[in-house]
């Protein structure tokens, strides 16, 4: 690549400080993993790389899989969507939940207008869990079940619920409702099942499988697309940074509560 970007690939403590030296030398800078920078620093990054004349984009998750490229290119207008995370004890349930919002808001489009947050801490109460949570480095006070009712300025209506297992594998599946299909996607597992709503046939697709490097492909064209000034790029990288925002104001709610 060009000799005047900056590619951060690791969830690093030194990840702010890198970003930000990177921006005032003028370079442009990839962050793979944000779970390190909180929402006052990605704020700071970002006003520093309008400044700097630089593109900033970070990465968010498995946006760009197989079956989010199938959803994009249908062009969905969904009415309900229904999402279902399961996280082991080693996610961090709040960097999830902003992946989660940044999948469906930029895949439907939509802009959220209004949420409510209901969460859930067990971990307190059993010793091995708490201290499950601090061996992974996460929060023992961070909630282990969330539920979040997005509501959409276009109607949509979302419901996120994200969970951890003791033991087991992450999953995510995401189920979709519009006018006149019905979507349940698996996610990890690359399986669409597709019904029309005028009748109860089910249409099973098997996807591409799963691929991070396939994914991180995905946001380093559009990295170099913005570079280049090409505004869907840009309008993506804007996209996902207001999703981010959003998200951060429901997990300082929830804290808030905690």
């Amino acid at each position: 690549m060009r000799n005047d970007v900056v590619i951060i690939t690791g969830d690093l403590p030194e990840t702010m400080q890198m970003a930000e030296l990177s921006l005032k030398a003028l370079k442009h800078v990839f962050i793979a993993k944000i779970g390190n920078l909180n929402i006052g620093q990605l704020h700071y990054l970002k006003k520093l790389a309008e400044e700097s004349g630089v593109v900033l984009q970070l990465g968010t998750g498995y946006k760009y899989c197989s079956a989010y490229n199938m959803m994009n290119e249908a062009t969905l207008s969904a009415k309900i969507v229904e999402i279902k995370h399961q996280l082991t004890n080693s996610d961090d349930i709040f960097t999830q939940l902003a992946n989660d919002f940044d999948f469906v808001t930029s895949l439907f489009n939509v802009g959220i207008s209004k949420y409510n947050v209901r969460s859930w801490n067990n971990s307190e109460n059993i010793p091995e869990k708490k201290e499950r949570y601090r061996h992974c480095g996460l929060d023992p006070q961070s909630p282990d079940l969330l539920h979040c009712r997005l509501e959409c300025d276009n109607g949509c209506v979302i419901n996120v619920t994200i969970y951890t297992i003791d033991e087991g594998a992450p999953k995510l599946e995401i189920g979709v409702i519009t006018s006149e299909m019905i979507y349940n996607v698996d996610i990890f597992g690359a399986i669409v099942k597709k019904q029309n709503r005028s009748g109860d046939a089910i249409e099973n697709i098997t996807l591409e499988n799963y691929n991070e490097k396939n994914i991180y492909d995905y946001y380093m064209l559009n990295f170099e697309h913005a570079i280049t000034n090409n505004l869907e790029a840009l309008r993506i990288i804007d996209k996902q940074f207001q999703n981010i925002v959003v998200a951060n104001s429901v997990i300082e709610r929830i804290r808030h509560i905690l």
